[in-house]
């Protein structure tokens, strides 16, 4: 039996649905905004030709754990981690790169 979804869900009331509902909205702007906020650094990377100041091991941690976390969405068919693990996965792997080479 599966762990993760032995248990059943309790009834949620209209004013959590509200919520779950916005939630569900949200979700996908604010991964975008995440994504976004990288850009700066693979520019920074590949402008100057230099990445001595980042980690290639912290890097390559932040790319196994995302793609775990890719599994796991597809796993479960939740598509905005499908879709945020995926192009993070893209933007680590473009950001290790530049690390190898400009380090």
């Amino acid at each position: 039996m599966d762990v993760h979804h032995a248990h059943k869900r309790k009834p949620v009331s209209p004013e959590a649905e509200k919520w779950k509902s916005f939630m569900d909205k949200a979700i996908y702007p604010v991964s975008a905004a995440g994504i976004v906020m990288t850009f700066p650094q693979i520019a920074k990377i590949y402008g100057e030709k230099d990445a001595s100041g980042l980690s290639l091991a912290s890097w390559v941690a932040y790319l196994a754990i995302t793609l775990f976390w890719l599994a796991y969405g597809l796993m479960h068919r939740e598509r905005p981690i499908i879709f945020s693990s995926a192009v993070w996965i893209a933007l680590y792997i473009v950001i290790i790169a530049g690390i190898i080479a400009y380090g």
